[in-house]
């Protein structure tokens, strides 16, 4: 969802309707396939490439298969705000909204969202946080706002871009920290993956974080 804006850039430059086409397919698809009952959402849809057929539902990086990757969830409020953003279709926004309210009713308090919403508080003794999911989500929510005028999204988004620029998720708020970035605390993939693919910084979280302030100074 999130490269959909290529293609919609694409479509405006050339002109070439293909393009925008492929890109309202591709998201149709995703809400039919990739959106619960609920609106929290499966990683990955495998299709089978003759018929297109749903060949299985899976996580590559959140808890289960059946639980929701926070990252994945941030991904959507994103790539749908930017598929209405082009297109203008009320159906859209409504999967924006939706994902949106699924992610934020299931931040916890200072909103920075755990790798995964689903996973069982008594099962690990340490629960990894995603920073890159919040910036993701934040930029997403900002602009979801814009389109919306519904405080819940801007004072969400407001919240986490607070957390996110306290020393606490700062790269630079911890002196230990050798790292060149602006924020930590991503996560790749949880403690039921491996070690060392948590807690540390992610470019693409940087770069929404950026993205956020972006929104803010407009």
């Amino acid at each position: 969802m999130m490269n959909l804006d290529l293609l919609f850039r694409g479509w405006q430059i050339t002109g070439n309707e293909t393009l925008y086409d492929i890109a309202v397919s591709h998201a149709n698809r995703t809400i039919e396939e990739h959106l619960r009952k609920d609106y929290s959402s499966y990683h990955v849809v495998a299709f089978n490439e003759t018929d297109g057929t749903v060949v299985r539902k899976y996580t590559a990086q959140g808890y289960a298969d059946w639980s929701c990757w926070s990252r994945g969830q941030a991904w959507l409020i994103n790539g749908f705000t930017t598929t209405y953003r082009y297109t203008k279709m009320a159906y859209i926004l409504e999967a924006a909204e939706n994902v949106s309210n699924y992610y934020i009713d299931n931040l916890p308090e200072d909103g920075i969202a755990y790798w995964d919403f689903n996973v069982p508080h008594d099962k690990y003794s340490y629960i990894p946080r995603d920073s890159s999911s919040a910036s993701i989500a934040a930029s997403g929510l900002f602009e979801l706002y814009g389109h919306t005028k519904k405080e819940k999204y801007l004072k969400t988004a407001q919240h986490i871009m607070n957390s996110l620029s306290s020393a606490k998720y700062r790269a630079d708020g911890h002196p230990e920290y050798k790292i060149p970035a602006l924020i930590a605390n991503a996560t790749l993939a949880g403690p039921n993956a491996h070690k060392g693919s948590y807690d540390l910084s992610a470019i693409f979280g940087d770069y929404y974080y950026l993205k956020a302030f972006q929104f803010i100074s407009n």
